[in-house]
């Protein structure tokens, strides 16, 4: 399985499947860790890493 492939069904899994599940383990993980406006910040760097693909500039800035 190539990063392509696995990137397509992860993104299928939590756009369509699991929606709710992803974003709510996500918060209860981050809460915590961080609290208030560091875990939100974190969130959204999370999400960036989970539903772009890995040769994306967006995915790059996220990771770094």
């Amino acid at each position: 399985m190539t990063t392509k492939e696995a990137h397509a069904i992860t993104t299928q899994l939590q756009e369509l499947e699991f929606l709710y599940a992803f974003a709510k383990a996500r918060q209860v993980a981050l809460l915590r860790r961080n609290a208030g406006k560091r875990a939100v910040d974190t969130e959204i760097l999370l999400r960036e890493t989970q539903s772009k693909p890995r040769d994306s500039d967006r995915y790059a800035t996220a990771v770094a």
